[in-house]
Parts: C-alpha cells; sequence; structure tokens
C-alpha cells in the first residue's frame, strides 16, 4: 500500500466517509490472516472496530478470518491470542497451518501466566465470557468481538457489571482470581491487539533481517533503494519521507541566519506546497529508479537534524548510534515494554476501582512483571522478525551457556526464568511519565485502554488546529501566495526563492508556489477528516514516526558532558 491508500484504509476502517469502499479497511493482521505470509500488513492500527461480519468475497484468496461470531469456544480463545501475536505455547496444539489454535478450554497455555500478570486474565477467560455473553445478549456479543466497545455500553450499560461464568471460575489456578470484570478484561485485549499491530509495523522499520538499524546503519543502506537488494526498511522509509519534516527543512541560508520564524513559514509553504502536489499527482512517490537519485535521497536525509553529526565526549564529529525507527520518539525495545506498562497500569487502576475488596492485581510480584514484559516482548520480536529474535535470545544467554544455532519462537522463555527483565521494566516506568498527557499532542496515539471507551484526553483539538492551518495554506498554495515572511529579501535572500520557485516548478517572479496549478477542490472543514488524521496519528505512519520526534524527546542527558577533572588520591594516615 502507498501512503495514500493507507489514509484511505484508515478512514474507511473508521467509517469516517461514505464515498471510499469499505473493502479497503480490512486489513491483514486485524480482520484477517493468510497463511504463509507475515502476520500484519506492517501498517499498524488505530482505535477502531472490525467489521463484521467480513466480506470474504472482498478478501485475497485463502484469507481467513480472524474474529467472527459462530466460532466455538475453543476457535475464540485462538482468535485472542492471535490478535494479540503471542502463541500460546499449549503442547499439542499450534501443529497446524494456525500456530495460534489451543485445543480446548482445559488446555495448560504456558504464556497465559504472562497476560495474567499484566491484565489479570488469560485469553481462555475472555473467550468463555464471550461464548456466555453469545448465549445471553448476542446483538452486545456482535458489538463486543468487533471491539464497537462504545456501541456495547451503548446497549447495555451495565455489562460492566457483568460477572465471570461458573465456567471460568472453575478453572482459576493461583494466582488466577476475580481482578476485573469481564467486559473491561476485553477492553483491555484490545488495546493490546493494537499495540501488538504497532509493534509489527514498528519492527519492520527497526531491522533490516535481523541487524537492528540505526541512523548510523541507516544512512549507508539508502543507496541500496534503487537495487533489487533493498532493504524492507529503507523501501518503508523512502515511502514516508515526502509527508515528514524532513520533507520541509528550510535551505541553509535561512538556518544559518538563526531566523526560526523564516523557517516556520518556509516548512508550512512547503507543506502546501506538497499537499496540492499530493492531491494532484494521487501521492508523493520518490521511489528511487537509479543509484544516483538513492543518492541523492540519502544526502538529503543526512542534512535533517535528526542526523546531524553530534560531538561527543571530547572525541569529535560523528554520527551517533540514534534509532532509526521510532513511534513518537520510542525506539523498538521502549515501545513494547511502554505500552505494556500502560496497558498494565489502566488494569491495576480498574482493579482497585471495581473490585475494592478483591485480590489486588498491584500485588504481583515485580519479578513476574519483569518476566512478563520481556517474554512478550521477545514474542512479538519471534513472530515478526524471527532472525532478529535469533539475534535477541543470543545477546539474553549467559556467557558460559553454549549460544542458540537455531531459532525458536520459544527460546527467550526458557532462557528469561534466570534472568532481569528488570531494566526493561523501571525504564518503561519511567518513560510513562513522560509521555504526553492528556489533551496534549499524541495522547489517543499512547496505549490508554480506556479511550476505547470514552474520550477523556482526546487530544483532537490539536489536529483540528492543523486541519484549519492546512486549509489556509493550501489555498494559499493553489492562489500562489508566497507567505510575507519569504519575500521579505532583508530576512531571506532573494537566491532562496528562487531556489523555491525551481524545486516547485514555477518561476519566482509568478509571485509564489501553485500559480500554473489546474484548479481542484477544497479541502474540507468536516471534524471527520481531523479523525482520520488523528486515526493516521496512531498507526505506524509518518506523523508518528517522524524522526524529529526522537530528536526532541531526547533528554539532558543524552548532551555531550563535560570531562570533570578527577581529585587526586590521597593515602590514609
Amino acid at each position: 500500500m502507498s501512503i495514500i491508500d493507507e489514509i484511505a484504509a484508515a478512514v474507511a476502517q473508521a467509517d469516517l466517509d461514505d464515498g471510499i469502499d469499505p473493502s479497503v479497511g480490512l486489513r491483514r493482521g486485524w480482520d484477517y490472516w493468510m497463511p504463509g505470509q507475515p502476520l500484519s500488513d506492517g501498517c499498524g492500527i488505530a482505535r477502531t472496530p472490525h467489521r463484521l461480519p467480513i466480506d470474504m468475497t472482498s478478501l485475497p484468496e485463502g484469507a481467513v478470518a480472524i474474529i467472527d461470531g459462530t466460532m466455538t469456544v475453543a476457535r475464540l480463545s485462538g482468535s485472542v491470542w492471535r490478535q494479540i501475536m503471542v502463541r500460546p505455547r499449549e503442547s499439542g496444539a499450534g501443529e497446524g497451518q494456525d500456530v495460534f489454535a489451543v485445543s480446548s478450554m482445559a488446555a495448560h497455555c504456558r504464556r497465559a501466566e504472562h497476560l495474567v500478570t499484566l491484565v489479570g486474565h488469560s485469553p481462555r477467560d475472555l473467550a468463555i465470557y464471550l461464548d456466555d455473553l453469545r448465549l445471553r445478549d448476542r446483538a452486545v456479543f456482535d458489538r463486543v468481538i468487533a471491539k464497537d466497545l462504545k456501541g456495547a455500553v451503548a446497549l447495555r450499560r451495565a455489562i460492566v457489571d457483568d460477572p465471570w461464568p461458573d465456567r471460568v471460575r472453575g478453572l482459576w489456578e493461583k494466582p488466577e482470581a476475580d481482578y476485573l470484570p469481564p467486559f473491561l478484561v476485553a477492553v483491555l485485549y484490545g488495546e493490546l491487539a493494537r499495540l501488538a499491530m504497532n509493534h509489527a509495523g514498528l519492527l519492520v522499520m527497526a531491522f533490516d533481517a535481523g541487524i537492528e538499524l540505526s541512523t548510523r546503519r541507516l544512512v549507508p543502506r539508502i543507496p541500496l533503494a534503487a537495487g533489487p537488494h533493498q532493504p524492507a526498511a529503507v523501501r518503508r522509509g523512502i515511502e514516508m519521507l515526502p509527508f515528514q519534516s524532513i520533507a520541509l527543512g528550510a535551505p541553509g541560508t535561512i538556518l544559518q541566519r538563526g531566523d526560526a520564524e523564516a523557517a516556520a513559514a518556509w516548512a508550512k509553504m512547503c507543506a502546501a506546497s506538497l499537499s496540492v502536489t499530493a492531491k494532484e499527482r494521487e501521492g508523493l512517490d520518490i521511489a528511487p529508479a537509479t543509484p544516483k537519485q538513492a543518492k541523492a535521497i540519502a544526502r538529503n536525509v543526512e542534512a535533517s537534524p535528526a542526523f546531524w553529526l553530534e560531538q561527543r565526549k571530547d572525541h569529535g564529529w560523528s554520527r551517533q548510534n540514534r534509532p532509526a525507527a521510532t513511534y513518537w520518539g520510542l525506539d523498538w525495545r521502549q515501545h513494547a515494554s511502554v505500552g505494556l506498562v500502560e496497558i498494565m497500569l489502566t488494569a491495576q487502576d480498574w482493579n482497585r476501582r471495581y473490585r475494592p475488596n478483591g485480590p489486588r492485581l498491584d500485588a504481583m510480584s515485580m519479578r513476574r512483571v519483569s518476566w512478563a514484559i520481556a517474554t512478550i516482548s521477545y514474542a512479538w520480536m519471534a513472530e515478526n522478525n524471527p532472525a532478529a529474535a535469533l539475534w535477541l535470545s543470543r545477546q539474553a544467554q549467559g556467557k558460559d551457556e553454549d549460544p542458540l544455532d537455531a531459532f525458536s519462537p520459544f527460546a527467550m522463555d526458557d532462557i528469561l526464568k534466570e534472568k532481569s527483565g528488570n531494566t526493561l521494566r523501571k525504564r518503561a516506568l519511567a518513560l510513562v511519565a513522560d509521555r504526553p498527557k492528556p489533551g496534549e499532542l499524541g495522547y489517543t496515539a499512547r496505549y490508554q485502554a480506556h479511550l476505547w471507551l470514552n474520550d477523556h484526553g482526546d487530544d483532537i483539538a490539536h489536529y483540528r488546529q492543523y486541519q484549519q492551518d492546512a486549509i489556509m495554506g493550501y489555498r494559499e498554495a493553489k492562489a500562489g501566495i508566497l507567505p510575507e515572511i519569504l519575500r521579505d529579501t532583508s530576512r531571506v535572500p532573494e537566491g532562496v526563492v528562487a531556489v523555491l520557485g525551481r524545486a516547485h516548478g514555477v518561476s519566482p517572479t509568478h509571485g509564489g508556489i501553485g500559480h500554473n496549478s489546474p484548479p481542484s477542490s477544497d479541502m474540507t472543514e468536516d471534524i471527520d477528516a481531523a479523525r482520520g488524521s488523528q486515526n493516521f496519528g496512531m498507526m505506524i505512519s509518518p506523523p508518528a514516526t517522524d524522526q524529529m520526534r526522537e530528536m526532541l524527546s531526547r533528554k539532558p542527558k543524552d548532551a555531550p558532558k563535560k570531562k570533570r577533572k578527577k581529585k587526586a588520591k590521597t593515602k590514609k594516615r
């Protein structure tokens, strides 16, 4: 899919535009799976429901629905495992095409204990509840399995008070207990599935086969984009470049003057011009056809501030090993652990609120939490990049252990029994405190499960402002209006405007961008357009993976530190 296709899919999935074919919104990894293909399409997912029942005729041949209302209880359980992309590790099951299948509700799934640690209940518990709900209230059941969770509450307000069926209670073994209402467990698993989908997409951009990509490793690979050995991460990154801040950078003549206002005007003007071009060409494809074009893209990437050389520890200037791919500033390790911790904290909050006199979910030992975070993070790596998973498991082995010589989807489970995931957990907890607060830009992209049920903290106001800015800039670009500040030669050298004209195919004497552009329809002021943009920001998309977010999120400790003079040692008398 092109970026424009991904935007259309996000809008269609959220049912925001009647003019888009609904089948466009059906996504591999969220709505269906294909035997022999990667679990997801690598684009991530917004907090949007499934379209059920799925029209299988609109899917590729061989596609299998991930969830539908006719599944047996065992298949419902396997569906939950597949949605969160964690194999259950049940002996005797998962040996056929569907590696996420479970044989029965009584089967022992070894990885279930990690999910119980984080969210209080296993996929088995949820599947049995769904089966029971189907018998009692089919309309509400249909809403819940489709993740139309607001719709389920609208149909029956008391759904949060549903008890666990006796069939579930009879299967509990310590530490399993009645930690949460079953409906809220469905909400938590919905958010966990979204995290898994996004993480799958982030891993595509973070690795070249089994090699973790840093900014230092990424730049030399970009020239490969014009050849047959183009890394998937490079291809994906180039698709996003025209829609990211790297395409809006002001020329050095403006930056050298330190004129922030002029640089901002340049960026807004470029964004407006690019929107006109994207409209006219139905997208922006800069995929290089020749090695020369690929090298030019590499030079442009190097010019981005996120890739600038840095002076570190008095050793001169060099490009540091910054993460090549991030989601709202989080690299792949942080993304998995922070997302899991956010979901866990929501589960603990709901446990205190809805089971005030019941067992405490936050009483789980920190060792169990650390183990759970590390195991699930590895499980996602194993399902989406086996080569990288083998590298990761070898890293986790002790020096005295024989190195693994083959990939296993469960290798890390046994290694981690005697290892510590404490570092992951501690860092994740520290990072959670610095994530966007309610109402701030980026809050809806976080893994806040309550947003399936309400809009508390929704950041739509920011996207509405961007929408208004875009409409104004788009109209000016179409009319050929160059911002006044960029026509002020006392602030912006005259030659820069000429460069601007050449870059966009118009003569600067015509007055600005888009002078010769054919007429086209205006941008809409409908709030659904802002919602579509917000949904796109929840996915593995250009706004979410923009390298500038990682750069701006760096802590002061990342800055160069002055060497301290060592005090002379003195002997004790």
